[in-house]
């Protein structure tokens, strides 16, 4: 029993304790306090929850009322709440009250402000039916920073890439796939090839003479200056046979070579006589005269001649030769000789005559109207296509005859060329 009241006494005691301890510290915030607020060009809306946070005290107003978005620039150092509020907003326009930790901002006349400003006595009294405060909301608004949006728009093409890969590289065999190799155009029967033929070549000239002319070869010798470009050029007819070829055709030929010759010539070189005086003696009746004279030397007339000039020599060819082909891989390699009969269609420059002491035109002297030459070749044929098959080779060609009938030195022409001819199988 004892027990009992003990603990009837004692637990309404703590529970008084309790809410003494609570009351104390749900206390207001104290009129004077004093604060520091240091703000620099920012909206009212901003300031005024900073000063909430410093004071701890929340803040009702309307926002379009007290205008939030003002800017404000304080620098406050020891002042109340109240004297901050007077700093903030005109004392003419605007008012405040302050309940507890709850301040509230209205403007002046408002005559339901007025009425809400009336502070309710300690003693509470019993109400009979539930009033509402009026509450002002703080509007909160989210400002967000504006962000320049680039939009890049992509335009693409469709591109059919034809890719190969590295192991396959593309070589001979796939260049000339469709080609048919050239082994296989060697049959047991005959054909027909004609095609254009195209050979640069460097010509020279080669000399002999009997011994009784030896200086005037020599002459000859010396006043050729080697090797002069030519040509030739035409159409070239092939008949095969397996691996034998037999070729013939028409070509235009002009073989040159430089004629570089000088040479003196002297004319005078005599005594002029001259009397200075005459005197005679009589002997037996006879009478000798006797005459005292001088002489002078005239020197001789020198000339002297330079010629620097192509030696021309043009020929209407008809070869007449006989080929081998051996296979090699798809390709052929050729071998070819025979002879040449050249028409002469003309000449044009200079030779020495055989007195060596004149030079003359050439066309004084006689040609061989008939030139036979012998030739010698090889190359290689690469099919193009079924049909048409590119020559390339190099020869040797010399003349077994002189170019010039009854003529003290013997003149054979000789050149080293290209041959270069595209091939149509008929």
């Amino acid at each position: 029993m004892t027990t009992s009241i003990k603990l009837f006494v004692l637990v309404p005691a703590f529970m008084l304790a309790f809410l003494e301890a609570s009351h104390t510290n749900a206390q207001k915030a104290s009129s004077d306090d004093t604060y520091n607020l240091i703000v620099s060009d920012q909206p009212l809306g901003t300031v005024l929850d900073q000063l909430a946070r410093t004071a701890g005290v929340t803040f009702s107003y309307n926002p379009d009322q007290i205008g939030i978005n003002r800017k404000v620039s304080l620098r406050i150092s020891g002042k109340t709440l109240r004297e901050i509020m007077r700093e903030l907003f005109d004392e003419d326009t605007f008012d405040f009250r302050q309940r507890g930790n709850q301040v509230v901002i209205f403007r002046k006349g408002d005559t339901d402000s007025e009425s809400k400003s009336t502070i309710n006595s300690t003693h509470s009294k019993e109400l009979q039916e539930i009033k509402p405060d009026t509450v002002y909301l703080v509007k909160e608004r989210v400002v967000t920073d504006t962000i320049t949006l680039i939009e890049t728009q992509i335009k693409t093409d469709t591109v059919f890439v034809a890719e190969k890969q590295p192991e396959n590289k593309i070589g001979s065999k796939d260049i000339f796939r469709n080609n048919p190799p050239m082994y296989a155009r060697l049959k047991p029967e005959f054909s027909v090839d004609v095609g254009l033929k195209v050979s640069p070549l460097f010509s020279y000239r080669s000399y002999t003479a009997d011994e009784d002319y030896g200086e005037l070869l020599k002459a000859y010798r010396k006043a050729d200056s080697g090797y002069a470009f030519s040509g030739a050029a035409g159409i070239v007819i092939g008949v095969n046979y397996e691996r034998l070829c037999f070729i013939s055709g028409v070509e235009m030929v002009q073989l040159a070579h430089r004629f570089n010759y000088n040479f003196i010539t002297t004319t005078g070189g005599y005594y002029l006589k001259d009397t200075l005086d005459a005197y005679y003696t009589v002997s037996n009746n006879d009478t000798a005269w006797f005459y005292l004279v001088d002489s002078s030397y005239l020197s001789e007339d020198i000339k002297q001649f330079r010629y620097n000039t192509l030696v021309r020599y043009r020929y209407l060819d008809f070869p007449l030769m006989i080929q081998y082909n051996l296979p090699v891989a798809r390709n052929l390699i050729h071998f070819n000789a025979g002879i040449i009969a050249g028409v002469s269609v003309g000449k044009s420059g200079y030779y020495l005559s055989s007195d060596n002491q004149t030079v003359a035109d050439t066309k004084t002297l006689n040609n061989r109207p008939l030139l036979f030459s012998a030739k010698v070749g090889a190359g290689v044929s690469l099919p193009i296509s079924s049909k048409l098959v590119l020559n390339a080779g190099i020869h040797y060609r010399h003349a077994l005859q002189s170019v010039y009938k009854d003529f003290t030195i013997k003149i054979y022409p000789a050149a080293l060329g290209a041959d270069f001819s595209l091939i149509m199988r008929l």
